[in-house]
Order: C-alpha cells, then structure tokens, then sequence
C-alpha cells in the first residue's frame, strides 16, 4: 500500500520540478570556447585580430589627409580638473603659445566654403546651384561681411571715441577674408 501511495505521489512530481542537487553546475553556453592552454588562447586571440583587421582592410587603406590643427575641446572631470589633449606635456611641446582658435575656426571656414563650390561645380540642377550659392552667400555673410558692417556702423556713430585704426585693421582683415572666400568660390564653382 505505501508503495503504492509512493508511486502515486511520484508520477504528480514532475522531474523538472524536483530540485538540483547541491553538486551540479549551471553548463553556460560560453564552456568550451576558449582554448584552456595559454598559447592556444594567445593564437586564438591573434587570428580575432587578423580576422577583424582583414575586414576593414579596404577602408583602411584608404589615405586620409593629416589634420594639422585638430583640437579637442576641454573635458573637465568630476573634480573640475582639466583632463584634456591640452594639458599634456605634448601639446604644450607642439603648441608653446596655445592653439590658435581662430584661425583653426577660418580655416575650417575656408574649408567649407572650398566643399560648397565643389558642390556647386558638380550639381547640374539650375535650382541646386543657385541654392549652394545662397548658402555660400549667407556663409561669407554671417561669418565676416556682417562684423564689417557692424564696424563699420559703430566707426560712423562714434568715430570720436573709437579707435580707428584697429577698426580699420579688423576692416581690412575681414575685407580681405570675403576677398579670399571669393576667390576660393571662382576657382572650384565653375570648373565643370
């Protein structure tokens, strides 16, 4: 009778609900995939390597242009600490005087507006050109003509009490800004 009764009780418990014992291991699915030895996991870690290096080969070997004056902005920690490119010892090495934003600034202008004039020179919608043109336009505008303007204004307003010969100088220097930004549009915008 009682093993009968065992029997029964046995066959409600079903053997997925019955515990593991204390002796046996989760198996994970990473058992296995690596080598044990250390020679064996070195080489394995070594063709990974070849292996990804051997799929970007193509994009790799495509020659990217030196950037002389590539900065990155300051990062400060958690303690208000400078942790930036600008601290090292190197860049103070390369750069005694500090980098000079500015010009980093214009030449990345000059660079943007040399990219819309190849734009410009390749597009053959009418639309499309005289759109690339009026962003040219308001470029060279928002960037150097309106300062000019501004100091110019500021010059006839209150000539008195301005220094007229640094005004004259930024003028100038604007001036000659527009000229160049000018210049770099006529020779890349129309040479199709």
């Amino acid at each position: 009778m009682k093993e009968n009764i065992g029997k029964q009780v046995d066959s409600w418990i079903h053997a997925e609900e019955i515990p593991p014992p204390a002796s046996l291991k989760p198996a994970s699915k990473w058992d296995g995939l690596y080598p044990e030895d250390e020679e064996e996991l070195e080489a394995y870690w070594d063709f990974i390597h070849w292996a990804m290096s051997q799929e970007h080969a193509v994009l790799l070997s495509i020659p990217k242009p030196e950037n002389e004056y590539d900065f990155w902005d300051v990062e400060l920690d958690e303690f208000g600490n400078n942790v930036s490119a600008f601290n090292t010892v190197d860049f103070e090495r390369m750069y005694p005087h500090g980098l000079n934003k500015y010009a980093y600034r214009l030449k990345k202008i000059f660079e943007k507006v040399n990219d819309m004039a190849l734009l410009h020179s390749c597009i053959s919608n009418d639309e499309g050109k005289k759109n690339t043109h009026e962003r040219f336009k308001n470029l060279v505008e928002n960037e150097f003509r309106d300062r000019a303007a501004m100091l110019l204004e500021t010059l006839r307003q209150y000539g008195v009490w301005v220094d007229k010969a640094r005004i004259f100088r930024e003028i100038a220097a604007l001036n000659g800004r527009i000229r160049k930004c000018n210049q770099i549009w006529q020779e890349h915008a129309y040479q199709g």
